[in-house]
């Protein structure tokens, strides 16, 4: 979460503002309860883990293309990265058994991330581990 404020400096003889920008986290611990619902959880962190992975290399290997031929390669939108999940998850049977909704959310993440390179705010997207 971030948090921007303006904050007002006065003295005699100026006037100085002064911009801030406060990054804030939160870490939870998630306690399923069951040995079941741990495997569920871990299941669910791979398979958001391994769409990013997917997506992000298919991302780079297009742009590779678009470099060699010394075209301007299509901007990362929501809409390709979720038709490319539509078929990525019709072809990885074990991806089909997790909640779609959960997964698909990580392309909204990616896109974020990469929204946020080009506006020369963050660093480029990078593997998750």
């Amino acid at each position: 979460m971030f948090i921007e404020g303006n904050y007002v400096a006065k003295s005699a003889h100026r006037t100085v503002y002064i911009t801030t920008l406060v990054h804030r986290g939160f870490t939870y611990r998630l306690i399923p309860g069951t040995k079941v619902r741990a495997e569920q959880l871990a299941q669910l962190a791979g398979g958001c883990r391994y769409i990013w992975n997917e997506i992000l290399h298919y991302q780079q290997q297009l742009y590779e293309v678009y470099y060699m031929h010394n075209a301007t390669p299509p901007s990362p939108s929501a809409f390709t990265f979720y038709r490319y999940f539509t078929v990525l998850r019709a072809q990885t049977p074990w991806l089909q058994e997790l909640s779609f909704a959960t997964v698909r959310y990580t392309l909204k993440y990616l896109v974020d991330a990469y929204q946020g390179f080009f506006s020369e705010q963050q660093r480029v997207p990078e593997l998750q581990e």
